[in-house]
Order: C-alpha cells, then structure tokens, then sequence
C-alpha cells in the first residue's frame, strides 16, 4: 500500500501518522479537552477563521446523529440539472465564485479522528450512517465535501460506507478498499484529532474541482494534501486513481500563506 515515508517534506501516507503531527497531538487534544462539554453537546460555532491554538477553546461539535437530513439544515433551491438529490438534499448554488476569505457559518463537526468544516447552506445536509453528502454544487460547496469526505482516509469505523459511495470512479473505490482492508491502518494515538484548517481551490469548473487542503501539525507548522472532487449524480465525490489512491502525498509547510482559513 501507499503508506510510507519518502523524503524529509513529503510524508507517503495519512498525515494523522506523521511524526511532526502526533507529538503535536498531545498539544492539540490538550488544548481540545477545554471545549469537551461543548463536545458532549454536539454543536459549536466553528472557529471564525483563525488558527487552531487561537480557536481551540471553541468545543468540536459531534457530527449529524440522524439517518436523514440535519434538522438545521435549510430547504432552498435545488441544483438545476440535478433531478431529485433525495429527501432533504437542496441546495443554493447561485454563488460561483471561489471563495477569497473564510465563509460564513462554518461549524466544525467531528467525524472520526476528524474535525471537517461543515454549514447548513453548502453541506453536507445529510448524513446516512458514515456517509455526509449533499454539498452545493459551488466552489465552496467543493472544497467542503473534499475536507469532509477526504476523512474516509483516517482511522474510523464506518469508512467502507463511505469509500464506496463517495469515491469514483467505482472500480477505483474498490480497490481503494481491497488496498486498506489487506493492509489496514494501525490505531491512532488515543484523543487524537485532526483538525482541518483551510483550503485553496486550485481548479474549478462545474463538473470538476482540485482542492489543496491544510490541517495543523503544530504550532505554526502544518501539512497540506491536494484532493480532486467531481460532481457525480448530483453530489460531489473524491476523485481516486486507478491504483486505489487519493492522489498527492502530504506535504509540510510552515505557514498559511496561500490559504483560505475556515
């Protein structure tokens, strides 16, 4: 499988593995376990654009609980050309412009080891067991379903659901899981949270979207992974190579320069 270590900036595996980013675990779940009774409640207000240390004390809300629509979640348009996305799936996706600062109403939601920026306009709307979808068919709505569904890819029980309904082409979402299943994921570091910080859309069309994405890894340190998503039936899905893979390694980086934050 694809997971081992390359060269001294480029980490050939899940980055939740790399060093750098478990010893900043202990500063991350130290800095976490302030907000666990926000945690418990399942809901915060995101971390209005700024850094992890500077927003941790902001408690990670629990992802959605029902097999339905979130109850938060709006009913507005639906996609035009999208046909019927199923029961509680409509979006607004009027605004197609790539965003340039943090959008508004970000709610940071824990799936897994995951912390994914969620909203109630651009998704995900819907959850069916481990699987969140329902995304607006927009560059934010993109660059939200690539943080949230690129989770399938960390240590997390209900990841097969998702990695066969949320990744494309099917042949390479089966080998995806074939690859993980003979060789699987060791556990992660107990509390460990990966937090996902920004992103900066690299190509957008309506059909297609390359996102690099940025999680911490410490103070001031951080590693970025690039994911393409494309729009399949209605919902954006990850785009997987032939291989199984999710595309490009995770790279380090010392800044957010380049980024929109969440």
């Amino acid at each position: 499988m694809m997971w081992r270590k390359r060269e001294r900036d480029q980490w050939d595996g899940p980055f939740w593995q790399q060093r750098s980013w478990m010893v900043a675990a202990v500063f991350l779940t130290s800095l976490l376990s302030i907000g666990a009774a926000g945690l418990m409640a399942g809901r915060d207000s995101g971390n209005g654009g700024k850094p992890v240390a500077a927003a941790s004390s902001a408690a990670p809300a629990a992802g959605p609980t029902t097999t339905a629509a979130s109850p938060a979640a709006p009913a507005v348009s639906a996609s035009a050309g999208d046909g019927d996305r199923g029961p509680g799936c409509r979006t607004d996706d009027t605004d197609q412009a790539r965003p340039t600062k943090a959008p508004e109403g970000t709610e940071f939601k824990l799936t897994g080891v995951t912390l994914v920026p969620t909203s109630r306009t651009a998704g995900p709307l819907v959850q069916d067991g481990g699987v969140w979808r329902c995304f607006a068919h927009t560059p934010e709505g993109a660059a939200r379903a690539a943080a949230v569904i690129n989770a399938v890819d960390t240590p997390r029980d209900d990841w097969e659901a998702s990695a066969r309904l949320q990744l494309t082409p099917q042949e390479a979402a089966r080998r995806y899981v074939d690859n993980r299943k003979a060789d699987p994921f060791g556990e992660p570091l107990k509390g460990v949270v990966i937090k996902m910080m920004g992103f900066a859309i690299q190509t957008y069309s309506p059909e297609q979207c390359t996102v690099m994405m940025l999680a911490s890894a410490g103070p001031d340190r951080y590693l970025v992974v690039t994911r393409t998503v494309r729009w399949v039936d209605g919902d954006w899905r990850m785009l997987a190579d032939q291989d199984g893979s999710l595309g490009q390694k995770a790279l380090t980086v010392g800044g957010t320069n380049g980024f929109v934050i969440w």
